[in-house]
């Protein structure tokens, strides 16, 4: 006589325990917290690299700066480097130049003290894009124009 194995039972499923279930809840969430925060960080990337694209941060409130001496500012950044590369040979064609430029109200004069914000900064020394408070106008003008 074969002896006949008795029958195997399927393992019954057990309901998960509360804690287990306690568990993957919080889980869950923590994940979907992360891929929330990874979503906001990269939206804040995305607007950042389109706010510098376009020359300016706009919801970037911006500090007041002030100017360290008299300066001359120019709408065209090529007049006003131009402009300020003063040496003493030509030094009077260069003035009759500014005159002219500040006449035509294609530049201005910034003196000691006056409130600008900028708009663009150069890594180095160089020229610096600025403009007034309350007004759109943006001027070029030397770095060194900024008080530290």
């Amino acid at each position: 006589m074969t002896q006949s194995e008795p029958p195997v039972k399927e393992a019954e499923a057990t309901p998960p325990q509360w804690p287990v279930l306690l568990v993957m809840l919080v889980g869950s969430g923590i994940g979907l917290i992360a891929l929330l925060l990874v979503l906001i960080a990269i939206g804040s990337l995305h607007r950042l690299a389109a706010a510098t694209q376009s020359g300016r941060a706009t919801d970037v409130p911006q500090l007041e700066q002030h100017i360290s001496g008299t300066f001359l500012g120019c709408q065209d950044k090529r007049t006003a480097e131009h402009l300020s590369t003063r040496t003493p040979s030509a030094h009077s064609a260069l003035e009759r130049e500014a005159e002219a430029a500040l006449a035509s109200k294609a530049c201005t004069r910034f003196r000691a003290g006056d409130p600008v914000y900028l708009d663009s900064v150069p890594l180095l020394r160089g020229q610096v894009q600025l403009h007034r408070k309350n007004s759109k106008t943006k001027w070029w003008t030397d770095s060194e124009a900024i008080r530290p």
